[in-house]
């Protein structure tokens, strides 16, 4: 299950009474459900009049903290990151494991941060520093994000495979500054506002995504921004105010379709709706609007709506998901119109993240693509804005409809239904309409939800097997590790076995959202036979409060002993030819040997390891296990500058005394000589 799914939700239900001939109970109902079940309430109808009411119930979702945009779809504020500097673009990942990032662009470089584990709290992971700039753009191919800027350097890859670790692979080169970048469905990313191609396209192939390769350009006009799709780039020309329509499906022969002007020949940026039958705009300047032209015809676009979001103010990006803009519109936030009806865009919903008035201030960028329903907005001054949409009901009843003859009573079941909600604050209001001609019109039962993170816990397995094992040699012991994928704080109250024959430390522990411990588990029994027990852990998590582990043990009589014959191998051969030679390998001791042979070509160390011998020569010491074969290859030139190689070889037996010690070492020395040597050290167990 994701972490995101793992939710405590408290809900309450209140009744407003009940009339004459209608009543409705309990006065109150509370309940607490986890996202991935269900619980179900009941609210008694009763018909205390002396005629039939004919009953019908539904509900609707208000609110609370979230807003709600359509019947089914209710958005929240989340959480907030702060930075040190002021921020430009954001992007997001998705990653298979489920893993959420924003990806946000800052002056000195760009901000990897983890929203999955925790939304109210989102966390830098990684931060890939960059040349300093305002301007900074980023998106991302398979698991791979491209980032560029302003202030040159060409595209930085990092790698997300490992998303709570991204990883500069690479860059590419070909260009140095660029304003932004798109990568299209096929892999290929068109940079504009770059140093190349007269700020116009600048196109690159994805196949090997760290190793781009120019494949064409367009370089009619300067670009500021260009949306791609089914091979056709839609480049938003700031200079000419116009949008220029391209067609890139030869990357090598692109060519222009079509151009149409925006509404204050400004223009900033373009995206389409999801069917490419519409694009919209902006136009960054004072009281600019967003354009909505109809582009299904190519050869007679049309002008259909324009919305402003603020005459004195500034709009900077728009982007489509479904049936809604998301618009970055500096000093007025993030704003959200419907434009299910395109010719008529309605505001669904507006997040203001800059309380003031102003020009280049506020939200900078907003990204609607999370595959959990997160929207992230970069606001310039004031950091992360992290928000939560989901469009999942929660709430049903059955039956919606019914009868109540005098004196009856019908039970309707309310279901709630917890999959998939973000947190946040939920409010709704169940309604029952009747025919009572002596009762109110209806009766309206307010419902109220409170959605907030929960631990999960994580073992690696149902069973810690110890193996066989020897007493005598000092504390015998396993590393538990303990993990917590949820989105809140694990408490672990409890860990205890069932007999003495383990111990566990600690017993009690914190784990933060998204992390893990290592416990130490010991092995308390001495003498050779098989033990086990078993292991219980009390926590906090809701769902799996009590688990357990089965922890087993096999201490045994006598140890393995290996004996190999011969212990070194070696021919001399005429190129072209083999050799084989037979290895035996005994065991003398009294349990069970387990062994691997690896084979490895002996290796020459010229860097790192060589060290001078002449005129000042200091002894190198090495540290060997107890009885441990050594051999040590010894590679040099000698005064005559001629290369030379030998083996030393031996078996390390320390004294008595040294055996007590918890390491011991070997003074390894060469008599003085005019050379340099270095050495490549195999060290086996005898």
């Amino acid at each position: 299950m994701h972490p995101l799914n793992k939710l405590l939700i408290t809900l309450i239900i209140f009744s407003l009474g009940f009339s004459q001939g209608l009543e409705v109970s309990p006065s109150e109902i509370s309940t607490i459900l986890y996202t991935g079940g269900s619980d179900t309430e009941e609210l008694t109808l009763s018909n205390t009049s002396p005629d039939t009411i004919y009953y019908q119930v539904s509900h609707e979702y208000l609110g609370g903290e979230c807003e709600l945009l359509a019947p089914e779809i209710v958005i929240c504020p989340l959480g907030e990151k702060s930075y040190s500097q002021d921020l430009s673009d954001v992007w997001g990942y998705s990653a298979p494991d489920g893993t959420e990032l924003a990806i946000v662009g800052t002056y000195s470089g760009v901000s990897f941060v983890d929203v999955s584990t925790d939304p109210t709290n989102p966390t830098e992971v990684g931060f890939i520093a960059g040349p300093g700039s305002q301007w900074r753009d980023m998106k991302t191919w398979s698991h791979y994000a491209y980032l560029v800027t302003e202030g040159g350097g060409g595209v930085q890859i990092v790698d997300l495979e490992d998303p709570m670790n991204p990883q500069l692979v690479g860059s590419h080169t070909s260009f140095g500054s660029a304003h932004d970048i798109y990568i299209d469905e096929f892999g290929f990313a068109y940079v504009v506002g770059s140093s190349q191609a007269g700020g116009g396209l600048h196109i690159l192939d994805l196949a090997d995504p760290v190793n781009p390769v120019v494949v064409g350009s367009w370089s009619n006009h300067y670009i500021h921004d260009v949306f791609v799709r089914d091979n056709i780039a839609w480049a938003a020309c700031i200079w000419d105010g116009k949008v220029h329509v391209v067609d890139v499906t030869d990357k090598s022969n692109t060519f222009t379709l079509t151009s149409f002007s925006t509404t204050g020949n400004f223009t900033h940026n373009v995206w389409l709706t999801e069917d490419s039958q519409y694009a919209l705009t902006t136009d960054e300047i004072v009281g600019g609007a967003v354009g909505i032209y109809d582009v299904s015809d190519l050869d007679n676009v049309n002008l259909v709506s324009t919305y402003v979001t603020n005459p004195n103010h500034i709009p900077h990006n728009v982007f489509v998901k479904g049936n809604y803009a998301y618009i970055s519109a500096y000093a007025d936030g993030m704003v959200m119109l419907d434009i299910t009806d395109p010719t008529n865009p309605s505001v669904a919903y507006q997040y203001d993240t800059y309380p003031g008035d102003g020009g280049f201030v506020g939200a900078w960028g907003v990204y609607p693509y999370s595959d959990n329903g997160f929207i992230y907005i970069s606001d310039i001054g004031n950091g992360l804005f992290v928000l939560g949409s989901s469009s999942d009901s929660w709430l049903s009843e059955t039956p919606t409809v019914g009868t109540l003859p005098p004196g009856g009573n019908d039970e309707v079941q309310v279901t709630l239904n917890a999959a998939n909600m973000n947190i946040g604050e939920y409010e709704a209001s169940i309604t029952v309409q009747s025919s009572d001609s002596e009762s109110p019109e209806s009766v309206t039962v307010p419902v109220s939800l409170t959605v907030l993170g929960a631990p999960n816990i994580v073992l690696p397995g149902d069973t810690l097997d110890f193996g066989v094992v020897f007493s005598g040699f000092g504390d015998i012991t396993e590393t538990l590790t303990i993990g917590n994928n949820g989105t809140g704080p694990l408490e672990v109250t409890s860990q205890s076995f069932d007999n003495e024959t383990f111990s566990i430390s600690p017993s009690s522990l914190t784990i933060d959202a998204g992390g893990s411990v290592d416990a130490t588990v010991t092995l308390t029994a001495s003498d050779p036979g098989d033990y086990s027990s078993t292991l219980t852990i009390e926590s906090n998590d809701p769902d799996n409060g009590t688990v357990s582990m089965f922890v087993l043990a096999t201490i045994g009589t006598d140890p393995p002993i290996i004996i190999v014959d011969p212990w070194t191998i070696s021919d001399t051969l005429e190129t072209g030819l083999t050799s084989n030679q037979t290895m035996t390998i005994t065991n003398t001791g009294g349990a069970d040997l387990s062994f691997s042979i690896t084979a490895a070509q002996d290796e020459t160390f010229f860097s790192g390891n060589i060290f001078p011998v002449y005129p000042n020569f200091t002894p190198h010491h090495l540290y060997p296990p107890y009885d441990h074969y050594m051999e040590q290859d010894i590679d040099y030139y000698d005064a005559d500058g001629n290369y030379r190689t030998g083996t030393r070889c031996g078996t390390y037996s320390p004294t008595q005394d040294e055996m007590n010690a918890t390491q011991s070492s070997v003074n390894e020395w060469l008599q003085s000589g005019q050379y340099q040597r270095s050495r490549d050290m195999v060290i086996i167990p005898v």
